[in-house]
C-alpha cells in the first residue's frame, strides 16, 4: 500500500478494480442471469462488498458483514481504519451510511455483532440510511463470523436468487 500511495494510487482503487474485473469475467464467461449477481463479504471482504456494490450497479444485492461502523466511532474508540479505506480525505467527504445509501434501492443485508469493534455502531449507521432496502441482523457476538451469521447470510442470499 505504501508504494501505491507514494505513486499516487490507492489500495481501494486496486481492490475495487480487481472486484469489478472479476465480476466482468464471471458475467462474460457464463450464461448467468445478471439479475442474480450479488456481492457478499465479511471483515475485509465486507469493506470490499460495501464499496463494490456502491460503485457497481451490476451488483444486484449486497451483504456486508463485520464492516459497517462510522468513522466517528472508530476514531473515538481507537479502532483502526482498514488499509482498504485509507484514502486521504475520505472521512471529510463521506461516512459509512453514505456508502450504504449508495447501494439502495438494491437489497442489502448488514450483519454485525454487538461486541465487534469493526461494526460497533452498525445499527446506528443503518438507521441513518433512508429507504427500506436494508435487512439488518445484529447479534450478541464478536467479530468472528460464526455459524448463526453465516447461515443467515446464506439464507438471505438464497432468498434473493431463488424466486427468479
Amino acid at each position: 500500500m505504501s508504494y501505491r500511495l507514494v505513486d499516487g494510487d490507492l489500495l481501494m482503487r486496486k481492490c475495487l478494480d480487481d472486484a469489478q474485473r472479476a465480476l466482468s469475467v464471471l458475467l462474460q464467461a457464463t450464461e448467468l442471469d445478471k439479475r442474480l449477481v450479488g456481492v457478499a463479504g465479511h471483515s475485509y471482504g465486507g469493506y470490499t462488498a460495501l464499496y463494490h456494490a456502491a460503485v457497481d450497479a451490476r451488483c444486484r444485492f449486497a451483504c456486508v458483514s463485520g464492516a459497517v461502523c462510522s468513522f466517528e466511532t472508530r476514531r473515538r474508540e481507537g479502532t483502526g481504519i482498514s488499509l482498504f479505506e485509507t484514502v486521504p480525505g475520505l472521512a471529510r467527504q463521506i461516512d459509512t451510511h453514505d456508502v450504504l445509501a449508495g447501494i439502495g434501492p438494491r437489497p442489502t443485508m448488514v450483519v454485525s455483532g454487538t461486541g465487534d469493534k469493526y461494526s460497533r455502531d452498525a445499527d446506528q449507521v443503518v438507521a441513518k440510511v433512508a429507504g427500506d432496502f436494508i435487512t439488518e441482523l445484529r447479534v450478541e457476538s464478536g467479530h468472528a463470523l460464526d455459524r448463526e451469521r453465516f447461515d443467515a447470510i446464506v439464507e438471505w442470499i438464497v432468498g434473493r436468487t431463488s424466486d427468479r
